[in-house]
């Protein structure tokens, strides 16, 4: 029997590709861009807005669903006291991805909500992550998109820093911060708390120093904020931190446009609220948390970074103040205003003329977002939606909110993605089980009886999500082992999807059940996603529900 090899050269050689070669789909692609409409000098107000009716001056084929966005981001911390020494690059570092800085995305066309605003985005763009991603986009895209999965497992170790990339020399030891940092904050000591997450070493190698390193001596400054994506500088005293950050996020990863088709006289509006905090930490002379903090989320539901307290070390116990927050008001800021970049093709007259339709139809995902709170040991039933047409998935996100009743009163901490010290909404709680799970979808259990949901059944739920339904091991989707899941990305999915004909469009409600099988109380995220069906014409971008 012939192996593959041998099949692809022989293909390949009688072949003929000359029809191929003299048709010409598209004459051109460019790429454009539109800045936002709400900033001012680098200032903005808690929501970037862009107006999609600016492309459609290019008259050509639009293609939103390849969209990028660029935004800044400043974070600073100050102290009290004056340190012994200035911070290092992973002072303050990102929470996994720049989506952790979107807390909502409404996606409006031609007057049309193709997604509404909804809480905690961020968490629905990890699960698309998590879930859809292939290694080869982790590859590409991982690094632009700051998309480094917190790892806490086996293999995990330590990544040194130095001068040669950029950055102030780091021991070896000295990143091996942890997202059990809640341990560290409000339990007693162990060694679950000085786990290597090498994630966070990872994240901090996405700034360049602003003195005294390679770059800058190479490039200059000037140059550096031009060709750059991140530079940051460090003090003793006052402000003793200082990162800038220009954000990239992919749109479909922040809703659900993958299917949206090239259109011309593109119209509408893309409106992003964001997460900003701002957190005062009070330390003892070592930099270890001495007291609860004060978390203030100043714009939507979330910390963004997170905090290093340990390099804070002064002679007399300091106060942080840790603060994160779209900005380019900074001198030293990469940019003043968000942008959105987005390619155009121009066609050939017989493509233009196929690519023009007045009846095509794709469909989207939007979604419905609850929270629930469940105490140590205890079991809850909770109805998520009355009534929803078509939904096609719930997924669960429990985070801890207080790893010991002993040190701290579990009102102090209710709100874990609200924490520096904490991965949260980027990771779930470090091993957050839930038991006896049991979804009711228009009262049909899911399960044929309550399940003890695991790694095996999350790759079973997201199957399909892969090309071929994950059947081809070239094609799969996802990022998580076992280990990483298990660990701190126990997302529990469940597909609601599959429906008889007769069922779609119906208004179904959505109900689960389950225990909180760990010793805290715990905070669930739970996200109804549901499918919208639309008809659009290509050609004047006129779009109306075909629901």
């Amino acid at each position: 029997m012939s192996s593959e090899g041998d099949r692809i050269v022989f293909e390949q050689s009688i072949s003929d590709t000359r029809d191929e070669s003299s048709d010409m789909i598209f004459t051109d692609k460019n790429w454009t861009f539109i800045t936002d409409t709400t900033s001012n000098s680098g200032n903005f107000s808690g929501q970037v807005q862009f107006d999609l009716s600016t492309l459609s001056s290019q008259s050509q084929w639009v293609d939103l669903s390849q969209a990028v966005i660029e935004f800044p981001i400043k974070m600073t911390c100050s102290s009290t006291q004056t340190l012994s020494s200035a911070p290092f690059a992973n002072f303050m570092t990102l929470k996994n991805g720049f989506h952790q800085w979107i807390s909502g995305c409404s996606v409006i066309i031609n007057g049309q909500t193709v997604q509404s605003t909804q809480p905690m985005e961020n968490v629905a763009a990890t699960f698309r992550i998590l879930s859809e991603w292939s290694q080869d986009t982790m590859t590409k895209y991982g690094r632009s998109c700051g998309v480094i999965l917190d790892d806490c497992t086996g293999d995990s170790m330590p990544i040194p820093l130095t001068n040669n990339i950029g950055l102030a020399s780091v021991a070896a030891g000295a990143c091996s911060d942890t997202t059990f940092s809640g341990f560290r904050a409000y339990g007693t000591a162990g060694a679950v708390s000085t786990v290597a997450n090498k994630a966070l070493a990872a994240r901090a190698t996405l700034v360049n120093k602003q003195s005294g390193t390679l770059q800058t001596n190479t490039l200059a400054l000037a140059q550096m904020k031009q060709a750059g994506s991140a530079n940051w500088t460090s003090a003793t005293s006052g402000t003793v931190y200082t990162a800038n950050y220009l954000a990239t996020v992919r749109l479909r990863d922040i809703a659900d446009i993958s299917n949206f088709p090239v259109t011309k006289n593109l119209r509408g509006f893309i409106y992003l609220n964001y997460n900003a905090a701002s957190v005062t930490i009070p330390l003892t002379t070592s930099g270890a948390v001495s007291a609860a903090m004060t978390m203030n989320v100043t714009n939507g539901q979330s910390c963004p970074f997170m905090v290093e307290t340990t390099q804070a070390v002064a002679s007399t116990a300091a106060t942080l103040t840790a603060t994160g927050s779209v900005d380019g008001t900074d001198s030293n800021s990469l940019s003043t205003n968000a942008r959105l970049y987005t390619p155009y093709y121009i066609a050939s007259p017989k493509a233009d003329l196929a690519l023009t339709q007045t009846d095509h139809f794709f469909e989207t995902k939007d979604k419905i977002v609850n929270f629930i709170t469940a105490s140590a040991g205890n079991s809850v039933n909770v109805t998520l939606t009355a009534g929803v047409s078509n939904p096609t998935g719930l997924l669960l996100l429990p985070l801890i909110q207080n790893y010991s009743t002993s040190n701290a009163s579990p009102s102090i901490f209710p709100n874990p993605e609200a924490s520096p010290l904490d991965s949260a909404p980027g990771t779930s709680g470090a091993f957050a089980q839930l038991s006896q799970l049991q979804v009711y979808c228009s009262n049909k259990p899911q399960y044929q009886n309550p399940i003890n949901y695991n790694v095996e059944q999350w790759f079973a739920e997201n199957s399909k999500t892969g090309l071929g339904d994950g059947l081809l091991n070239d094609q799969s989707s996802g990022l998580l082992t076992q280990q990483l899941w298990e660990q701190n990305h126990r997302y529990y999915f469940t597909d609601l999807s599959r429906r008889t004909p007769a069922e779609d469009g119906a208004s179904r409600s959505v109900q689960v059940s389950f225990t909180n099988a760990t010793a805290y109380p715990m905070k669930v995220v739970a996200i109804v996603f549901y499918s919208k069906k639309w008809t659009i014409n290509t050609g004047t971008c006129a779009i109306k529900s075909a629901t």
